[in-house]
């Protein structure tokens, strides 16, 4: 397999470990699939880690006999992960709570009719009645202060 050679600078080598570390973290949680090739790739990263001056995010483990993230940058990709995961969270939920109040609101028939336009209109106003009332209280207040609203 032919090797390629890449310049980035020290900073934009600091991003690529970040992208790196939370792309296999992703992957592994979902999948096992491909592993050993991913595992490969951030071992090619995480080797470079001296020449960019980035041991504060990666070390070599002896034990191990490879290249791992230190607690510093788990911590950070971590706090990144789970403010990710909550807004998506809160993103897909007001999402599905909209569809679901289109279909309870809307026929089958009336739904197939109505133009695009309409439709995402529609849709639109219902999430954003959904995301005010999450503005409200959060997710245990979601559903309550939606049925106040509008």
């Amino acid at each position: 397999m032919e090797k390629i050679s890449l310049e980035i600078t020290e900073k934009d080598y600091r991003k690529l470990v970040e992208l790196v570390y939370l792309g296999v973290v992703l992957h592994k949680t979902y999948s096992e699939k491909e592993f050993k090739s991913m595992h490969k790739a951030e071992q090619a990263v995480y080797y470079q880690a001296t020449r960019f001056d980035s041991k504060d995010l990666v070390k070599y483990s002896p034990e191990l006999k490879k290249y791992i993230a230190t607690t510093e940058l788990m911590d950070r990709m971590d706090l990144f992960r789970e403010e990710y995961n909550y807004n998506t969270f809160y993103d897909e939920l007001i999402e599905r709570l909209a569809e679901r109040e289109f279909i309870s609101f809307y026929s089958r028939e009336q739904s197939n009719s109505m133009d695009a336009d309409k439709k995402e209109e529609a849709l639109d106003f219902l999430r954003k009645k959904y995301d005010a009332a999450a503005m409200e209280g959060g997710l245990l207040r979601i559903l309550e202060k939606a049925k106040n609203l509008i």
